[in-house]
């Protein structure tokens, strides 16, 4: 339930044979989409519409979102202005943070 992008992402590290790395990719992007989900409160948010492009290996990561339904639950009904992630992972444990902020 990648976004095309992150599944290219995933391919160049799995061609590396980064395999550690490119497990911690997948565990730190489904933990992105999954803070997504919680944060929102609606399980209909659709995961290939949410993802991160960060524009520097050490940039701050930048949800996007994609998708009528996407852009309908956390635009029109949740009333969301910006979207701040952070992500962490070390070992074999990924996690993700996410934070709407509103016009409310």
């Amino acid at each position: 339930m990648l976004h095309d992008l992150e599944q290219e992402d995933y391919k160049g590290l799995r061609v590396d044979d980064e395999f550690d790395r490119a497990a911690r990719y997948l565990a730190s992007r489904w933990a992105f989409k999954e803070a997504m989900v919680k944060a929102s409160g609606n399980t209909s948010l659709f995961y290939p519409g949410m993802y991160l492009m960060k524009p520097t290996p050490a940039g701050k990561p930048i949800p996007t979102i994609e998708g009528e339904k996407n852009t309908r639950i956390l635009y029109d009904e949740l009333k969301v202005s910006s979207i701040h992630a952070s992500l962490s992972h070390e070992d074999h444990f990924a996690v993700a943070f996410v934070l709407f902020e509103t016009l409310m």
